[in-house]
């Protein structure tokens, strides 16, 4: 474990790429979509769209959780009853 509780610099670089290639690819797409003639959307690009957005979506809260680890700890009343709840009983 390391010293302090931050990600390595590859997996924040990588999830920064990859948000940013994504934002790339969506301009990109819009680009190819206004070739289109209107109202005709080829159903390639609406998977573009929701492949792309997903990779946002998921590289964006696994960076937020790298860089902010406090975050997925919780409230300290839900680590205090973790910790009541896993005191062993006496008798069983």
């Amino acid at each position: 474990m390391h010293e302090i509780d931050c990600p390595p610099f590859l997996e924040v670089l990588f999830y920064l790429l990859s948000i940013i290639l994504s934002f790339a690819m969506i301009g990109w797409l819009l680009l190819w979509l206004s070739l289109w003639k209107p109202f005709i959307v080829p159903v390639g690009v609406l998977i573009g769209f929701i492949a792309f957005g997903v990779m946002i979506v998921y590289s964006f809260f696994r960076l937020i959780q790298g860089l902010f680890p406090e975050r997925k700890r919780g409230c300290r009343v839900c680590s205090l009853l973790r910790e009541v709840m896993e005191i062993d009983l006496p008798g069983m």
